[in-house]
């Protein structure tokens, strides 16, 4: 299943915001720290949390329109993950 980064955006940037109000980074206070610091201070977290929300909803839609009925959460491999920061 490949997902474009736009149908994932919006998760990607509710999920930063969420988390972002935990974060601590010298100099700045707690919640206050700009968004771009936070993102690489969370790294692989972030990416984690953004697929746990995600995935269920991307599953269900590439499972409309077929006969297949999971019977339990199915287990997935991530072949790649890329966001590109400029």
């Amino acid at each position: 299943m490949t997902v474009p980064w736009m149908d994932l955006q919006t998760s990607w940037d509710q999920t930063l915001q969420r988390m972002a109000q935990e974060v601590e980074i010298a100099g700045f206070r707690k919640g206050q720290a700009p968004l771009n610091m936070v993102e690489g201070q969370l790294g692989q977290r972030l990416q984690d949390e953004v697929l746990k929300v995600s995935m269920p909803n991307f599953l269900i839609e590439a499972l409309k329109g077929t006969d297949i009925i999971p019977i339990d959460y199915p287990k997935y491999n991530l072949s790649s993950f890329a966001v590109c920061f400029v």
